[in-house]
């Protein structure tokens, strides 16, 4: 019972404050647009407004080792195992710059969706023009020096277990001859369950970046290889993980 009123608690704090935040970051969002095309700024506050959330929730101590390995002056694939829909909250601290492949749902919320939009992140849904239009999208943002950070499953898991991996993100990063950068993710799907609202006081959430995979790695597989080379390289390492 107190999980459920914790949780209500926690629920009417992030609405009330997406609100208010909303007006103070569409006035730098307005004032940065004429000079910042890529919206490297407007991103930056996005990453502290949502992983403030994240930060505040009572009972989550979030980890993130590797951050060192993203360097700011390079264009990569990130790619991220899906637990929780706290995950991109989670993620948001790596504060990187980025374009976030997301499903068409997410850009119909009121304020986040807004807020998406306005970061030019990246719309994808289940239809393969939709699936061809995210491809495009991603590819004119690589080219116009932004990292993409895509999910591979394309969804979140519903038992804890890997899901199957879709071929978008090794598909762009073969085509585009672009490093992948592989993060692990672990704790978020305890902490908020897929199929419910209430918070939990999990306490440990670990975001672990990997180092990066060049091109010169896989330049010479298929999709399908480099697709299932990950997979199994993602079953392995979160089997090792505490």
């Amino acid at each position: 019972m107190m999980n459920i009123l914790k949780s209500l608690l926690i629920w009417v704090f992030i609405a009330v404050t997406l609100l208010l935040f909303f007006f103070p970051a569409s006035l730098i969002w307005l004032v940065c647009r004429p000079f910042d095309r890529r919206q490297v700024v407007f991103h930056r506050v996005t990453s502290l407004w949502a992983y403030m959330y994240a930060l505040v929730i009572p009972g989550w101590k979030i980890s993130i080792e590797g951050r060192e390995k993203i360097s700011p002056d390079k264009t990569y694939i990130i790619i991220c195992n899906h637990q929780s829909a706290a995950d991109i909250a989670v993620l948001f601290g790596l504060f990187t710059h980025f374009k976030w492949v997301s499903k068409s749902f997410n850009f119909k919320l009121p304020v986040v969706g807004w807020v998406m939009r306005m970061n030019r992140y990246i719309e994808v849904g289940d239809s393969p023009g939709s699936i061809r239009r995210m491809l495009e999208k991603s590819t004119r943002a690589l080219r116009e020096g932004n990292s993409i950070l895509i999910f591979p499953e394309g969804t979140r898991s519903r038992d804890l277990k890997l899901g199957r991996f879709h071929d978008g993100a090794f598909h762009l990063a073969l085509e585009n001859k672009i490093p992948i950068i592989p993060v692990l993710l672990d704790g978020t799907g305890q902490a908020l369950p897929r199929n419910g609202y209430v918070f939990s006081g999990h306490p440990g959430i670990l975001v672990k970046v990997m180092d990066e995979v060049p091109y010169s790695f896989f330049k010479n597989m298929s999709v399908k290889e480099l697709r299932d080379y990950f997979h199994s390289f993602y079953q392995e390492k979160l089997a090792e993980m505490p």
